[in-house]
């Protein structure tokens, strides 16, 4: 059942400096954004005779359907399989919503891969399921509470537990909130310069203020959301000013593993787990929790960060294939 409760506004400060406001509509599931990456080269008739399951591509924390774009058309060619992107709620282009947990955002993915990707011959279609970071924990819960729909599972640099999300995200966040809080006009010439340059005061690293640059909009946004995205100014896609780590605030379960929910739940398809040497969300003391929902899962390290299928997106893309064709 559809539920549309709004909860009073205000304004409030989290003990981490990070600003907010508190208003937006309480809905799951909700309606995701999400875009078709399969080539014209890859043709129905192609599609039809590849024993490859689709694929769907789930991004991380302040990232879209975009991240995907060049990876998915590629993966899409080696497999001969249709291949997409979704935007999670308060992401890309799809609505802002409470709440902001992983059960809800796999469930919103659940409804997607249950209604929009679905044929009418009457019988569910699996899917090849990709999730990186924040997205690797949406696609694991998707593939134990709902294994009819996931043919094989891509964790990307992240793990079943719970662990406290790190400072240079709130960073990052900051950084979006002061730019929405200048109110540069959307018709200045020098609207991108003005905005990079209040980002790389808490960002050093230019490869995430791209990422972060690729949320911001100088147009008119049609988004479902309490934000009014045609005042003039710039704004970023995803609602900066209500994420955060107060009792209220949108980060506050990002780091989560919701073990409950999933409790005695084991997921026994073909699961590829994908670690970043540079980085500590997969380590050995995880691995073993892997085994608890996914037992016999393969694993691969690459040398590089967090950010692996940007790093690496030709050994990414490799890897992916060889898994989902083995």
């Amino acid at each position: 059942m559809l539920v549309s409760v709004f909860s009073r506004s205000y304004t409030s400060v989290s003990k981490r400096g990070v600003r907010l406001i508190h208003n937006l509509p309480t809905r799951c599931p909700i309606s995701l954004s999400y875009e078709n990456l399969t080539p014209k080269t890859v043709t129905a008739g192609d599609i039809s005779s590849s024993p490859n399951a689709p694929v769907i591509f789930i991004h991380g924390l302040f990232g879209s359907k975009q991240n995907f774009k060049s990876v998915g058309k590629s993966l899409s060619r080696a497999l001969v399989a249709p291949s997409y992107a979704v935007d999670l709620r308060n992401h890309g282009l799809s609505p802002h919503a409470r709440p902001f947990t992983y059960e809800a955002m796999a469930r919103d993915v659940v409804s997607l891969l249950e209604t929009e990707l679905q044929t009418t011959k009457g019988e569910n279609i699996k899917f090849t399921v990709v999730g990186h970071s924040m997205g690797a924990k949406v696609a694991m819960l998707v593939s134990l509470l709902s294994p009819h729909l996931v043919d094989k599972l891509v964790v990307v640099d992240n793990s079943p537990v719970g662990a406290r999300l790190g400072l240079s995200f709130d960073q990052n966040l900051k950084a979006m909130q002061e730019v929405e809080k200048a109110k540069i006009p959307s018709s200045r010439k020098t609207w991108r310069q003005e905005a990079e340059a209040i980002i790389a005061k808490y960002e050093k690293d230019p490869n995430v203020r791209m990422f972060l640059m690729a949320n911001l909009s100088n147009k008119p946004l049609s988004i479902d959301s309490p934000i009014d995205f045609n005042d003039g100014n710039v704004h970023f896609r995803l609602p900066v000013n209500y994420f955060g780590h107060g009792s209220d605030g949108l980060l506050n379960l990002v780091g989560d593993w919701p073990a409950e929910a999933v409790a005695g739940s084991k997921f026994t398809r073909g699961t590829l787990v994908l670690k970043a040497k540079h980085s500590t969300f997969v380590n050995d003391e995880t691995l073993k929790d892997f085994e608890t929902y996914f037992p016999g899962y393969s694993y691969e390290e690459f040398d590089s960060g967090h950010w692996l299928i940007t790093e690496k997106p030709k050994q990414f893309m490799e890897s992916v294939a060889a898994f989902v064709q083995g």
